[in-house]
């Protein structure tokens, strides 16, 4: 997945018909982004709002970069 960069629009929505982000501001006027399946699904969200328009696209960076993490069970 591509590293999302600062760009002057209100929201960012890549990849039609492909997994993608799409990154807007909420009501209280906090950067959020949520991830969509490539079947239009939800998959993930980024809980919280950021008061920053990079902070949230760090999220995502962080977010797509831990696809190696390690999946850790509960016994």
């Amino acid at each position: 997945m591509p590293v999302l960069k600062e760009e002057p629009a209100l929201c960012i929505r890549r990849g039609f018909g492909t997994m993608h982000y799409y990154v807007y501001l909420d009501v209280q006027r906090q950067w959020r982004w949520t991830l969509y399946a490539a079947n239009g699904r939800k998959v993930a969200n980024s809980g919280e709002g950021y008061f920053n328009k990079q902070d949230c696209i760090n999220g995502i960076n962080l977010t797509a970069g831990s696809a190696g993490a390690l999946i850790k069970y509960a016994a």
